[in-house]
């Protein structure tokens, strides 16, 4: 018997700016994780009691992210 895992895709999307006065430096950052919030697998169990059944963990949920590093 083949038990195959599920297809796994997920789409991230991610923006830089850099900004520049005299010897000061920003960059900043803001990320989008997983788009379009598709439950991919990541750690699959099976319970095998009686009639075999994934209990499967989820990754991340859409995540939105942001950041920023300065110098001076």
């Amino acid at each position: 018997m083949c038990i195959r895992d599920r297809d796994y895709h997920r789409l991230d999307l991610g923006m830089n700016w850099n900004l520049h006065k005299g010897d000061w430096s920003l960059d900043m950052f803001f990320q989008i994780l997983n788009i379009y919030n598709r439950e991919n697998v990541l750690i699959r169990n099976w319970e095998t009691d009686e009639k075999p059944e994934p209990d499967d963990m989820g990754m991340l949920p859409l995540l939105p992210t942001f950041g920023f590093r300065a110098e001076f």
